[in-house]
């Protein structure tokens, strides 16, 4: 199976003073992750809401397969997914819509 390279953000969800994982973004250039994030960081009201999301840390490489490789490439500049647990207990990623 070909592998792809894209690039993962991770994103926490501040709720007042706690923060928590907020799953992650995938992007196919580095550049397209600091972008996606500006971007977001720019949509932000000029308060402080109480529920809010940011990414934190740099973007970092990763290998995904051709379907997932294709999600990333027809978003613009990158997507936004989650963690969930599938129906067996396991964990999944899917994508935020």
């Amino acid at each position: 199976m070909q592998q792809y390279e894209v690039w993962v953000l991770p994103w926490v969800k501040w709720v007042g003073l706690e923060e928590s994982s907020d799953g992650f973004s995938l992007h196919q250039e580095e550049s397209h992750a600091r972008y996606f994030a500006q971007n977001h960081r720019n949509a932000l009201p000029a308060f402080q809401p109480e529920i809010y999301s940011l990414p934190k840390g740099d973007a970092y490489p990763t290998k995904v397969d051709e379907e997932t490789y294709r999600q990333v490439v027809s978003g613009k500049f990158g997507i936004r997914c989650d963690q969930r647990k599938n129906n067996n207990g396991g964990l999944c990623w899917i994508r935020r819509i």
